[in-house]
């Protein structure tokens, strides 16, 4: 039982693609019974909802929380519709391939679940600049979602 699944930590944004991430890594974690680590990186974060939430939030450090927490929230919501009972959020501020690394090694995940971004025809052929740096150094398994 060594090569078990333990934990499974999926980075998301709130985006489409990171939504698809979500219900692959909360797959996962059900099967499995893992330990669910949902990443958001503020830097990652879309910058047109940030400007929208610090009119209303009054700056931007309370728009990139309070939107952190929502995107948090609902994906902690999605895995416990899924009977994955241990979760954990854990926001930070970075660079997101490095710091989204760095979370998995810290909480020594077995499985990284990530989006695939892109716009535009070949950048659709290819690996989004985040996604292709933690196939490309993660300690661990990668799963990228398209």
């Amino acid at each position: 039982m060594s090569d078990a699944i333990k934990c499974v930590l999926v980075a998301t944004d709130g985006s489409a693609s990171a939504l698809r991430a979500e219900a692959v890594a909360i797959g996962v974690a059900a099967g499995c019974r893992s330990r669910l680590i949902i990443v958001t990186v503020s830097r990652g974060l879309p910058g047109d909802e940030v400007r929208r939430l610090a009119q209303t939030e009054g700056d931007t450090s309370k728009a990139r929380h309070a939107l952190i927490q929502t995107i948090q929230e609902a994906a902690q919501g999605r895995a416990a519709g899924a009977n994955v009972t241990d979760v954990r959020l854990v926001s930070d501020h970075g660079d997101p391939a490095e710091t989204i690394l760095s979370i998995a090694a810290r909480e020594q995940a077995d499985l990284v679940v990530i989006g695939k971004r892109g716009v535009g025809a070949i950048s659709q052929l290819l690996l989004g600049s985040v996604s292709k740096s933690i196939v490309d150094k993660a300690p661990c398994a990668v799963t990228v979602v398209p």
